[in-house]
């Protein structure tokens, strides 16, 4: 099979239905810096009323926001949201799946740091989210704790804000 038309079949799989290109993906991002205080119960800082169930299970006493964005990204187009001064995320929706999800590349990058040029990928995967359910991203080092990332996504119905 020649270039041209593996190209042609690659972009024929990851194409998203014709209805579907103008309807962007709303995702909304919430990452928190957790870390243990020790405090007797789970203390949350203001601005994390929206992600306390998606925390519940995670073994820290203290939660502080970091960064809270919505962003709009149009399907196989990549948006950078910063979260702070070494961590920035990237999601790229993919394609809308069965049942309304949606399948997303997203990852983490870490700020060079010494003799480092470009950022390096702290966190790579992708996912299959479902409209209005959270999932989170952990295991990245924060000062003293953690930084955990809890996304959720949807689809507008209207143009790109």
């Amino acid at each position: 099979m020649n270039l041209a038309a593996l190209t042609m079949t690659f972009l024929a799989l990851v194409a998203v239905p014709q209805g579907e290109q103008g309807k962007p993906v709303a995702v909304r991002i919430v990452a928190v810096q957790a870390y243990n205080s020790g405090q007797k119960t789970k203390q949350f800082g203001r601005g994390l009323e929206e992600i306390r169930a998606a925390l519940k299970d995670i073994k820290f006493d203290t939660y502080r926001l970091v960064k809270a964005a919505t962003v709009n990204v149009p399907y196989n187009k990549e948006a950078r949201v910063p979260i702070n001064a070494k961590y920035s995320l990237y999601i790229i929706p993919l394609s809308k799946e069965s049942r309304g999800r949606i399948k997303l590349k997203v990852r983490v990058a870490m700020a060079p740091e010494g003799r480092q040029k470009k950022p390096v990928n702290a966190v790579m995967t992708t996912v299959v989210a479902v409209p209005g359910k959270q999932f989170k991203l952990r295991g990245l080092p924060l000062d003293r704790g953690e930084l955990i990332v809890v996304l959720s996504v949807a689809v507008h119905n209207g143009p790109v804000a």
